[in-house]
């Protein structure tokens, strides 16, 4: 019987290796790398226990590091050929294109930014409630179920519907409900039994990244000073804005994407046809500000102990605060206005 895997890994050991400290400290062993943190002088942990977490895809279950552990070795191939001929072929574009759309959504910074929109995107929608829309989509609900009835019971039960909009305690019901959903999620794992379903469907699928987000192609970015560092998001994007974002898995318009292989290399997915838009001080600040909690690197420096200070989670986005605005009008928005209504 195999040994239950309890430390899960969110990031790969094999990527997290390539930025380990080339002398490691006295007392470290040499698969060492600095972590990073916004509140903690940063220090030197084996690999083993970074960018990881006890059964973070669940107790007794070891299907989804199995099959992670699987698809790593698939990517291995491709990230070392990258470095190495500074290029990357067809193949390994492909690899490179999964990759990264499996790191997109496979870390606890996702899971932990899901959690904060599911929280955010409700007490919007709670503080934003909208009585006009909101009686709109009561009466739109009641139509449709008083529609059998006879005539003088619609009357009697559109009577009672009229007197009960007027109290308040719909609107008061609504917003009490939806605090209610908010307090059980925190409370429950139904948001990590979520993600850890999504991730198996992801690799039951073939953990293929989908042509409509795939990158168009691939370059490879050196830079010897400053040296690069990978963040526990493991990649980030820029999107058309030009703006630094924490992830493609929210269906954002992405035009590049970054995924750093070493400290003195970057692989650079792009959906334009220009280069990419980052200097090497751009990739390194774009890496730590999508960090959730940490970052990792070969080297420990002043200008890396300020930014995680500073920086570390200052693009935490999980989608943009117009598509969050744009949800929520979608919302309250009348069935018969909405695309395809029938």
């Amino acid at each position: 019987m195999s040994k239950e895997k309890i430390n899960n890994h969110f990031l790969t050991r094999a990527q997290l290796n390539l930025f380990r400290i080339p002398s490691p400290p006295k007392g470290h062993t040499k698969n060492t790398v600095w972590v990073y943190e916004k509140a903690t002088p940063p220090h030197p942990e084996n690999t083993k226990r970074v960018a990881s977490e006890d059964y973070f895809y669940g107790r007794d279950d070891d299907e989804l590091e199995n099959a992670f552990g699987r698809f790593e070795s698939r990517c291995g191939t491709a990230i070392a050929e990258a470095i190495r001929h500074r290029s990357v072929s067809i193949r390994n574009g492909e690899m490179l294109g999964d990759l990264v759309w499996m790191l997109s959504f496979r870390t606890k910074a996702l899971r932990e930014r899901l959690r904060g929109f599911f929280d955010l995107a409700t007490d919007t929608l709670v503080k934003g409630t909208n009585t006009s829309a909101f009686e709109d989509r009561y009466w739109e609900a009641f139509e449709e179920k008083v529609a059998g009835l006879p005539r003088w019971q619609r009357r009697q039960k559109k009577a009672e519907a009229k007197k009960y909009l007027r109290s308040g305690r719909a609107e008061h019901e609504l917003r009490q409900g939806l605090s209610t959903l908010s307090s059980v999620f925190q409370r429950t794992n139904v948001i990590d039994d979520a993600h850890n379903d999504s991730l198996k469907k992801f690799l039951d699928d073939g953990g293929k990244c989908p042509d409509k987000v795939r990158p168009h192609r691939w370059v490879i970015v050196t830079n010897d000073e400053p040296k690069f560092v990978i963040g526990d998001s493991g990649v980030f994007s820029v999107i058309s804005s030009g703006d630094v974002f924490a992830t493609i898995a929210g269906g954002i318009d992405w035009n590049e994407v970054y995924l750093p292989l070493d400290p003195v290399t970057v692989a650079v997915g792009l959906r334009h046809e220009g280069l990419p838009s980052q200097t090497a001080q751009g990739i390194v600040a774009g890496s730590i500000a999508t960090s959730h909690t940490q970052f990792f690197s070969s080297y420990d420096s002043e200008q890396l102990r300020e930014a995680a200070t500073t920086d570390i989670n200052s693009r935490d986005e999980f989608l943009t605060a117009d598509q969050i605005d744009s949800v929520i009008e979608e919302v309250w928005k009348p069935r018969s206005d909405r695309t395809g209504a029938k």
